[in-house]
């Protein structure tokens, strides 16, 4: 379940409700770690999901959940041992897919793996932008500018907020030795989101000093 930011608060208590009737309530725990994270309580959520996890090992959807958590705490190969149980019980989760490719690239190794699970991950979901963007991405980290162009460009048109896409596409331009392109693409990414953090990587690559 999806919690909107506004909800939190009755969400909150909805689920605590539940907890209470059912303590073993394995859907309760999961369903407070998604008001944890929409909160930015990384700790909390971290600490119901390993309880969850406890009790169920394999869950994927407390996987996927403990995976998204380790991500965002620094904790990368935390969470990419979540993503690949996801992908034990589930192997065409879209989202365990796609963010395995992520952090794989992101580490500096295993780029092959991380291009057969981009591939997937945007094969199930060829219209999906942050898909494209993160094929795009890892086909920029192998060298492979030209191809690399084809989904960013993609992603960046299909994003309703294309900031991370525009800088990769910014740098991947550059290599390909299409400057112009690279120093336009660059100054729309840092108009829309100047405080992105691929903000500083792009404008080393382009020769845009901020």
């Amino acid at each position: 379940m999806l919690v909107r930011s506004g909800d939190h608060q009755q969400a909150r208590a909805a689920f605590s409700a539940a907890k209470a009737a059912d303590p073993a309530s394995l859907n309760a725990d999961l369903s407070l770690a998604t008001v944890d994270v929409v909160e930015g309580k990384w700790d909390d959520a971290s600490a119901r999901l390993t309880g969850a996890l406890a009790r169920d090992p394999k869950n994927p959807a407390a996987n996927l959940w403990m995976g998204n958590v380790q991500a965002v705490r620094g904790k990368r190969d935390v969470a990419i041992d979540h993503f690949r149980r996801v992908l034990e019980v589930w192997p065409d989760h879209r989202e365990a897919l796609n963010n395995l490719a992520y952090l794989l690239a992101e580490r500096g190794s295993d780029y092959d793996q991380a291009l057969k699970y981009a591939q997937k991950a945007q094969e199930l979901a060829p219209e999906d932008s942050t898909y494209a963007d993160t094929l795009g991405w890892i086909l920029y980290r192998k060298g492979l500018y030209s191809s690399a162009i084809q989904y960013l460009e993609r992603a960046v048109s299909a994003s309703d907020s294309p900031g991370p896409a525009m800088y990769h596409l910014a740098m991947a331009y550059a290599k390909a030795g299409q400057s112009g392109r690279a120093r336009q693409t660059l100054e729309a990414a840092l108009k829309r989101a100047p405080k992105a953090p691929e903000a500083e990587q792009a404008s080393d690559v382009v020769g845009v000093p901020r």
